[in-house]
Protein backbone atom coordinates (compact mmCIF):
# COMPACT_ATOMS: atom_id res chain seq x y z
CA UNK A 1 0.00 0.00 0.00
CA UNK A 2 2.24 2.30 0.42
CA UNK A 3 3.90 2.17 -2.96
CA UNK A 4 1.20 2.55 -3.97
CA UNK A 5 0.87 6.34 -2.29
CA UNK A 6 3.80 6.63 -4.13
CA UNK A 7 2.49 6.64 -7.48
CA UNK A 8 -1.32 6.93 -6.65
CA UNK A 9 -2.83 9.50 -9.39
CA UNK A 10 -5.28 10.61 -6.94
CA UNK A 11 -2.74 11.88 -4.37
CA UNK A 12 -0.42 13.22 -7.11
CA UNK A 13 -2.74 15.37 -8.30
CA UNK A 14 -3.52 16.74 -4.64
CA UNK A 15 -0.13 17.26 -3.88
CA UNK A 16 0.46 19.35 -6.65
CA UNK A 17 -3.36 21.11 -6.83
CA UNK A 18 -1.77 21.84 -2.87
CA UNK A 19 1.80 22.79 -3.61
CA UNK A 20 0.42 25.32 -6.87
CA UNK A 21 -1.95 27.05 -4.94
CA UNK A 22 -4.84 25.65 -7.24
CA UNK A 23 -6.95 24.40 -3.79
CA UNK A 24 -6.69 24.79 -0.59
CA UNK A 25 -6.87 21.96 1.56
CA UNK A 26 -10.35 22.11 2.63
CA UNK A 27 -11.40 22.94 -0.94
CA UNK A 28 -10.05 19.14 -2.53
CA UNK A 29 -11.78 17.39 0.84
CA UNK A 30 -14.69 19.13 -0.17
CA UNK A 31 -14.06 18.22 -3.98
CA UNK A 32 -13.66 14.45 -2.72
CA UNK A 33 -16.59 14.47 -0.84
CA UNK A 34 -18.58 15.98 -3.37
CA UNK A 35 -17.04 13.03 -6.25
CA UNK A 36 -18.06 10.29 -3.77
CA UNK A 37 -21.30 11.04 -3.05
CA UNK A 38 -22.00 11.91 -7.29
CA UNK A 39 -20.14 8.21 -7.73
CA UNK A 40 -22.95 6.52 -4.89
CA UNK A 41 -25.71 8.37 -6.74
CA UNK A 42 -24.86 7.66 -10.01
CA UNK A 43 -24.56 3.65 -8.57
CA UNK A 44 -27.42 3.39 -7.00
CA UNK A 45 -29.65 4.79 -10.51
CA UNK A 46 -27.79 2.43 -12.45
CA UNK A 47 -28.30 -0.45 -10.41
CA UNK A 48 -32.54 0.21 -10.53
CA UNK A 49 -31.97 0.00 -14.40
CA UNK A 50 -32.95 -2.76 -16.43
CA UNK A 51 -30.13 -4.61 -18.25
CA UNK A 52 -30.02 -3.74 -21.59
CA UNK A 53 -31.27 -6.07 -24.42
CA UNK A 54 -28.67 -8.86 -25.47
CA UNK A 55 -29.71 -8.22 -28.91
CA UNK A 56 -28.06 -4.67 -28.66
CA UNK A 57 -24.98 -5.96 -26.88
CA UNK A 58 -22.73 -5.09 -30.29
CA UNK A 59 -24.33 -2.32 -31.16
CA UNK A 60 -21.82 0.81 -31.84
CA UNK A 61 -18.69 -1.74 -31.36
CA UNK A 62 -15.88 -1.40 -33.76
CA UNK A 63 -14.09 -4.32 -34.33
CA UNK A 64 -11.45 -4.60 -37.90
Amino acid sequence: VEEWKKVCPILLLREFLLKEAVLKEGEFERWEQDTQQEMKQLIERVRGEAFPDAKTLLRHVYAP
